[in-house]
């Protein structure tokens, strides 16, 4: 009898390391899975955040060109203000 319980006790330990080495193996393949997954994510994150910048810079310029776009027709319309005031009003307007 005393055999019996020890085998039965050494079976019972055997089975539960597998189990443990069963749990071990399914908790470093879902570890890996969890690994992949969150290098992907960096990944589009860091994708998305470069589309961002991109987009920002792009409007960034557009409102440059607009803004220098604008001050080209002021320019304009200012010139065109003086060349219609008589010459006289044009130099007092020089010289001061």
């Amino acid at each position: 009898m005393p055999h019996d319980a020890q085998a039965r006790a050494q079976a019972m330990t055997d089975a539960a390391q597998e189990r443990a080495a069963v749990i071990v193996r399914e908790a470093e393949a879902l570890k890996s899975q969890r690994q992949q997954e969150a290098e992907a994510l960096v990944i589009k994150a860091t994708a998305t955040a470069d589309s961002i910048v991109i987009a920002a810079r792009d409007q960034e310029a557009a409102v440059h060109r607009e803004i220098d776009c604008l001050v080209e027709q002021r320019l304009r319309l200012i010139y065109l203000l003086c060349e219609s005031l008589p010459a006289d009003c044009r130099r007092e307007r020089h010289l001061r």
